[in-house]
């Protein structure tokens, strides 16, 4: 049986991405493999655009890394214990790309985020994490529920591109060695102004 590669969790305060750091705990125990954490945060100002009035500029950045930090480990607290809270890694930048840039780093093989509701208005102003790593990388994605719990359904979402089989593989690989199964769900969009063409 093929080995795992490591697996990356993004992770921030919220309850959705407690529940994604604890099902990709598990399921790198499940597999024997390494787990990561990591969070992106937003710089709020860079050391280049302080250096002139602060002694050391760097402390600002550090004070900011440290901050984020605490406050990821605290909401992390119940989902992971303290060997796994101690992977949390903060990193400057914006989520997805620190996502990304952290499992190549690792050779990761799944990246895991957890679900979140967004607004057709959140959606314009800064997309989904999940949606932009999906858009940028070529590993493997895991969406977790907004609640997620002991997840015993994936729910495959393939078009009908050459990527589809690839993905059902990977889909049917990793929920059989974690005890779950999957399904497949494409979504076609309606043709709308059919009629007014045809004329």
């Amino acid at each position: 049986m093929a080995t795992w590669k490591p697996i990356v969790a993004g992770v921030d305060g919220s309850p959705q991405a407690a529940g994604a750091a604890a099902l990709a705990w598990r399921i790198a125990g499940t597999a024997g493999t390494d787990c990561y954490f990591v969070h992106g945060a937003h710089p709020l100002l860079h050391a280049s655009a302080v250096a002139d009035f602060m002694t050391d500029a760097n402390l600002l950045v550090e004070r900011q890394v440290e901050s984020a930090r605490a406050r990821v480990v605290t909401a992390l607290r119940d989902a992971l214990p303290p060997v796994a809270r101690d992977r949390v890694e903060v990193r400057l930048g914006r989520a997805a790309a620190v996502v990304v840039r952290a499992a190549h780093e690792r050779n990761a093989g799944l990246i895991v985020l957890g679900g979140k509701h967004h607004s057709a208005f959140g959606r314009w102003m800064g997309g989904s994490t999940a949606q932009h790593v999906v858009r940028t990388t070529d590993i493997p994605l895991l969406g977790t529920g907004t609640a997620p719990g002991r997840s015993t359904r994936i729910l495959v979402a393939a078009d009908l591109s050459y990527a589809a089989g690839r993905t059902f593989e990977e889909a049917g690989r990793r929920t059989r060695r974690v005890g779950a199964w999957a399904a497949g769900a494409h979504e076609a969009e309606a043709a709308t102004g059919f009629g007014e063409v045809a004329k």
